[in-house]
């Protein structure tokens, strides 16, 4: 990869012949179909492309010094993939220095993270934005909006440490956002600190605070891998360590300084190491908290992911005592998985050495489980022919009847291996308002309510 001078004072990045930028569009990527309702849930990919192509939940910001930013929402039903796009007219798409994300999303908000502007390697890289961003609730009330927050300026965070708590009235949007940082002592025999970064809507500004643990065990957390909203009445978020145990902050208790610490259940399944195996959700107040094993490699082995998995689960409801405990949900292999569906087999790759397609999921690498949202019962699992393919599988497998529910192809150019691809999200079920005409242009956008279902307006790069 190199830098190429623009001449008018931005740089776009070259890439060697035959590759292709991680940020842009797949050009098989799945297309919408107008005519179904939106989804309960998705399955989102966290990073984003960049494209000018608009639907009907798009959204656009022009800032003080009057550039414009859009993002585009792409829902599909899983296991398909969702995805999200940005774009700035005037801005070359390989002129960004990095991809956008989506943080994290509770109801019909989402908070995204935007790169600032095009590459310059002669000085500092500007400061990352923030955006908040609403899809739209329908009904002409609530059209989609985006809008950037203030600058957390010294108060640093990982993309994955950041919470998000929707808690808004029909009529007024209030929300949180909250990362978890950890002060390791500079000598030994300290103890660990814990503070949190948090941005408050009501007073639309960022503030840090020191939290406590509740019990020496907590000090066995060590990396946040997701962050869950669990809300309710305390407005409850979990960073969760998937290796250790989770840490739970309630956001709307007055003068709450403490972080109360819930362990993960014990495992009897081995080699649960790797944070690409697990998955942990929120739904309903309950949390669901899956870990996939395989066994052991051998000669033949091509990596740890591959043979006759296992994936088991424990679910536990969440008590506003704050007395609560794990119990068993499923267990299951991936040789006791029936596939009834020939279309399913037809779209699954064929197995080697004349191995009955039926078993075809015992001779796939497997991995990223992920719970989902709304199907109650439903875990989705990632598949590939060998690790590092880029080409892959979602699994939807129904755990109550150990079927295999339904299969989509998915674009794994930018997943290395099983790394972090894909979270749940329910911020599709809440849309419902399309845009006119106008709205890709470089202006301020108008809006009408129509249905979901009508012709969308389109316009590409």
């Amino acid at each position: 990869m190199a830098l190429l001078f623009n001449g008018d004072g931005t740089y776009s990045m070259v890439y060697p012949e035959g590759t292709t930028p991680i940020w842009l569009l797949p050009a098989d990527r799945p297309k919408a179909d107008p005519t179904l309702s939106p989804p309960k849930s998705v399955l989102l990919d966290t990073m984003g492309y960049v494209d000018g192509e608009c639907n009907d939940t798009t959204a656009a910001y022009v800032g003080e010094d009057g550039k414009r930013v859009q993002v585009t929402f792409w829902m599909h039903p899983p296991p398909l993939v969702s995805y999200f796009t940005v774009h700035s007219p005037g801005v070359k798409p390989d002129a960004f220095p990095e991809m956008a994300n989506v943080l994290a999303t509770d109801g019909d908000l989402a908070l995204l993270r935007l790169p600032s502007g095009p590459v310059n390697p002669l000085s500092d890289p500007p400061p990352d934005r923030y955006f908040i961003y609403r899809i739209g609730a329908g009904a002409g009330e609530k059209p989609p909006w985006l809008r950037q927050l203030p600058n957390p300026h010294k108060l640093i965070f990982m993309d994955d440490t950041v919470g998000f708590l929707n808690y808004g009235t029909h009529d007024h949007d209030r929300f949180f956002a909250a990362a978890i940082y950890q002060e390791h002592p500079l000598r030994p025999g300290g103890s660990v600190k814990f503070y949190i970064s948090m941005f408050d809507s009501e007073t639309w500004a960022w503030a840090r605070k020191e939290v406590f643990v509740d019990s020496p065990e907590a000090y066995r957390y060590r990396f946040t891998n997701k962050v869950i909203t669990i809300g309710g009445e305390r407005g409850s978020i979990a960073w969760v360590d998937l290796s250790n145990g989770i840490l739970v902050h309630d956001m709307l208790l007055r003068n709450n300084n403490i972080l109360r610490y819930i362990p993960l259940p014990p495992s009897e399944l081995p080699d649960l190491r790797t944070n690409s195996v697990r998955d942990m959700a929120a739904v309903d107040g309950c949390l669901k908290y899956v870990s996939m094993s395989y066994p052991p490699m051998t000669e033949s082995s091509t990596s740890y992911y591959f043979g006759d998995w296992q994936a088991k689960a424990w679910k536990m409801a969440m008590q506003p005592s704050g007395t609560c405990q794990w119990q068993e949900d499923y267990h299951l292999r991936a040789s006791e998985i029936t596939i009834d569906d020939p279309s399913h087999l037809e779209l699954l790759p064929d197995p080697p050495n004349n191995v009955d397609k039926k078993r075809v999921l015992t001779k796939l690498h497997a991995g990223s489980p992920a719970v989902s949202l709304h199907d109650d019962g439903i875990v989705y699992i990632l598949t590939k022919v060998e690790y590092s393919d880029r080409k892959a599988w979602v699994l939807a497998v129904n755990t109550s009847t150990k079927a295999l529910q339904a299969v989509a192809e998915f674009d794994a150019e930018r997943c290395m291996g099983f790394s972090f691809t894909y979270t749940q999200s329910g911020i599709s079920k809440h849309m419902g308002v399309e845009l006119k005409e106008d709205q890709c242009q470089d202006h301020e956008a108008s809006w009408t309510t129509v249905s979901y279902k009508k012709e969308r307006k389109k316009k590409r790069w």
